[in-house]
């Protein structure tokens, strides 16, 4: 009788805790253009003549999968678990380089991919950092960033913008953190839009 009632009550407990146990969720963070990242296009009065190839942005491998990339040390990082990128960030950032260049108008033509003929102008953009620091007590979003605008014929890097960005967050949120590398992102590309009307809108 006591064995049938022990036995009773560990199945209730095991029942219960199994109920109790609240499945882990996963969270895909969006990398994507702001909603001013374009607020300066309609103050340009001329669109370059050429076309403007943009290549595939290339991501160090440190952070070029779905993981989220968090140092929290001079030399040592660690991933989030349960917390990913959408996509890859290679293509999420391709597309909004892609999708500002587009929309801006700032070139005759933009292109990707497989092209007829040979375009006047290529895009090379490189992702060197791209990480949570955690080295405090507080969450900081780092970006360094590479982009090098060459002349498609004789591959010669006509210019060349480096940008290693820091952004304090509010709160420990990966949320604010995305929104973060979005936005520095957008702003480089400002900052390399203008430096490129600098060099050729004579």
């Amino acid at each position: 009788m006591k064995k049938l009632l022990f036995i009773s009550i560990m199945t209730m407990l095991v029942f219960v805790g199994c109920r109790s146990t609240q499945p882990l969720q996963n969270n895909f963070f969006l990398l994507e253009l702001p909603p001013v990242a374009l607020y300066e296009t309609s103050e340009r009065v001329k669109t370059i003549d050429g076309t403007f190839e943009v290549q595939r942005v290339e991501v160090a491998p440190a952070y070029a999968s779905h993981q989220i990339a968090v140092r929290e040390d001079t030399h040592r990082i660690r991933y989030f678990s349960f917390n990913e990128w959408a996509h890859r960030p290679a293509l999420s950032l391709t597309n909004m380089t892609f999708s500002f260049l587009e929309e801006g108008r700032f070139f005759r033509e933009i292109v990707t991919g497989r092209l007829h003929g040979t375009p006047d102008f290529v895009l090379k953009t490189m992702v060197r950092h791209m990480e949570v620091d955690h080295q405090s007590d507080v969450f900081e979003a780092r970006l360094v960033v590479e982009f090098r605008l060459l002349n498609a014929e004789t591959e010669e890097i006509i210019l060349h913008h480096r940008a290693d960005r820091n952004r304090l967050l509010d709160e420990n949120s990966l949320n604010l953190f995305a929104a973060a590398i979005s936005e520095l992102f957008a702003e480089e590309l400002h900052a390399f839009v203008d430096l490129v009307y600098e060099k050729l809108d004579n």
